[in-house]
């Protein structure tokens, strides 16, 4: 059986949250970036 390792759990948890929503964040960017790009070339 084993015992502990519950801080490895809420650690992978906690990096896999960051990694997700930074992930979001650069597609946000990204997406308002090509937006304003497209509405200055028309």
């Amino acid at each position: 059986m084993i015992h502990g390792g519950w801080e490895f759990v809420w650690g992978a948890y906690g990096l896999t949250w960051f990694v997700l929503t930074s992930y979001g964040f650069s597609l946000w960017q990204r997406h308002r970036r090509l937006s304003k790009r497209e509405k200055n070339s028309r």
